[in-house]
């Protein structure tokens, strides 16, 4: 399987990223896939669950898939550019209709959405289904033959299949993930409109044929005001006309395929050319680097040390922004070695100023709490396939992994010295009220992080978000007796909204 690509450089010059071929890869079955398997199912013997194995399986022939991708991997992961892989035959099926329907059908799919045009062109996301009650298979069929797409993030926290891709893709990365689907009819103007996401994602196209165009990153300066990583998100549109280049990629995914898309790099999708086609499934696996502040920018705020930036940080120039302040730190993960330490506190000082900043152990507590998270979330999707938490049910079973994850966030803030961690009124999975821009309401939501600057990130019922909240705009909620919790799953849920909730609500 030979590379047959145009090596795309670090310039904005560049207009194509690398493509391989699509010479089907092969996953040896005598690779890592079947000892992990047999070492996880050890690992969680005394989970409830007596028929994991087929999921188990399942994931082993992802595990074995990841360690074919990651040689094509490495140089665009450690420099921040897209990639596309063709012909992964493990991924070629992997996830298609039959799954979906059996995930509806034993009650897996909990929460939906569908991707809507709202005022002015921004993508918003109506709820599919009836409230509080299961996805059936009918809800979905039913947006596949409008031509439109269903989203349905963090399905990793509630179907057993789809949480044994992300255990295996935790253990094969070493970072904390989550898995998002989404099925989409075909003959689709458009799927997604341009967007980026706080993830840098991996996309493994299952089912189906999808066209995707992905961009190098505006340049932020130009927009302070919007989150670079949350573009054409809520109210917020991102408009072509943004884009200085033509797309890096232009492609139409086929079963089997993978395309690796960094954090903030804009994309949209369609099914136009496919009206022929079946439907378009494909599973996204994000890295949650960003999302857990694995970043230089996140540590340095925490820790109250100056930097130029510091309050402005969309304000820098686009290398300095992307290349340093929200650039992942390296070495983390699979990406590890003996150097990790000092390439860590070096990409923390390149950022600060401040003589008194102590990069080298704020190195070590960043590797600690990496691995610590990354422990959590795989306890989660552990518990999804093995039922390790006796009598939880999907809307109960996140619950005290979040509880766990609350504690090793707010853990971090503070061996930085962030006085939020001390201060603030909110930490990280809170039950509150919380506003939506543009809607004089508050909403039910969980609160998903509290910023060094004391502002809130929160989490609706089904992935939507607000960022970079006013403190003094949300209202924190009684705590319910602990029967009566309701929780979600990582990236894709929080509190239940209310009732009084608009249908047509932002995308993820």
């Amino acid at each position: 399987w030979r590379a047959a690509a145009v090596a795309c450089c670090a310039t904005a010059a560049a207009l194509t990223a690398p493509v391989l071929s699509r010479h089907r890869r092969h996953a040896r079955r005598d690779a890592v896939g079947d000892a992990w398997a047999a070492a996880v199912a050890e690992e969680f013997k005394d989970g409830s669950r007596d028929d994991a194995h087929d999921d188990l399986q399942a994931a082993a022939q992802v595990r074995d898939a990841l360690e074919l991708l990651k040689p094509e991997l490495i140089r665009a992961w450690d420099d921040d550019d897209a990639v596309l892989v063709e012909g992964i035959d493990a991924f070629d099926g992997w996830f298609g209709l039959k799954e979906l329907e059996a995930a509806c059908s034993n009650g897996e799919v909990r929460e939906a959405g569908r991707g809507v045009l709202g005022a002015g062109g921004a993508w918003q996301m109506a709820r599919v289904g009836v409230k509080d009650e299961p996805i059936t298979y009918d809800d979905v069929k039913g947006v596949l033959d409008a031509s439109q797409t269903v989203v349905l993030n963090s399905l990793d926290a509630t179907c057993s299949r789809v949480a044994a891709l992300s255990l295996a893709s935790i253990d094969a990365f070493g970072l904390p993930v989550c898995t998002n689907a989404y099925a989409t009819g075909a003959g689709a103007a458009t799927s997604a409109p341009p967007h980026t996401d706080k993830q840098r994602v991996l996309v493994f196209q299952c089912f189906g044929r999808k066209h995707w165009r992905v961009w190098r990153p505006p340049d932020q300066s130009k927009r302070p005001e919007t989150d670079p990583l949350a573009r054409g998100k809520g109210t917020d549109v991102l408009s072509f006309d943004e884009f200085d280049d033509e797309p890096v990629l232009d492609v139409t995914l086929r079963p089997g395929d993978v395309l690796y898309v960094p954090a903030g790099w804009p994309h949209t999708t369609d099914t136009l050319d496919c009206a022929t086609d079946d439907p378009s499934i494909h599973l996204t696996l994000g890295v949650d680097t960003h999302v857990w502040g694995l970043d230089a920018v996140t540590v340095v705020d925490a820790a109250g040390a100056d930097h130029q930036y510091r309050g402005f940080t969309n304000d820098a120039p686009a290398d300095i922004y992307w290349n340093r302040l929200r650039k992942t730190l390296p070495c983390l993960g699979w990406r590890s070695d003996d150097s990790s330490h000092g390439a860590i506190a070096e990409a923390l000082q390149a950022v600060t100023t401040d003589s008194t900043f102590d990069a080298a152990e704020a190195s070590k507590k960043t590797v600690k709490h990496a691995s610590k998270t990354t422990k959590t979330i795989r306890d989660l999707y552990a518990d999804v396939v093995f039922r390790t938490t006796k009598g939880a049910t999907p809307a109960t079973r996140p619950a005290p992994h979040f509880a766990r994850l609350e504690k090793a966030m707010d853990g971090f803030l503070a061996s930085l010295g962030s006085p939020i961690a001390a201060s603030s009124p909110f930490s990280v999975g809170d039950k509150v009220k919380a506003p939506m821009v543009g809607v004089d309401e508050l909403f039910d939501a969980t609160v998903e992080r509290v910023a060094p600057d004391g502002t809130i990130d929160v989490l609706f019922f089904d992935g939507d978000r607000e960022f970079g909240l006013d403190p003094a705009s949300v209202r924190k909620l009684k705590k319910k007796k602990k029967s009566k919790v309701v929780a979600k799953g990582l990236g894709g849920g929080g509190a239940k909204k209310s009732a009084k909730k608009k249908k047509v609500k932002k995308m993820r």
